[in-house]
């Protein structure tokens, strides 16, 4: 059973075909709604404030430490 399960998973995984397809149609669904998904995109913008404000606090760091 498992392997015919991990058979059909790297079928599926390697269809590029069908995943090529997939994709394309996403990014371009995604490309004509940019702003609408980057409003709606909680995780990504904690992420862009998160490595927004760690570059900001090693700034600091370096400042502090050229200081000496």
């Amino acid at each position: 059973m498992w392997k015919t399960a991990q058979s059909n998973g790297i079928n599926i995984i390697n269809n590029k075909e069908l995943l090529g397809n997939t994709l394309l149609e996403r990014l371009k669904f995604l490309t004509e709604n940019l702003e609408n998904h980057r409003l709606n995109n909680f995780i990504g913008a904690m992420l862009l404030h998160h490595s927004i404000a760690s570059t900001k606090y090693m700034a600091r760091w370096i400042e502090a430490k050229n200081r000496g």
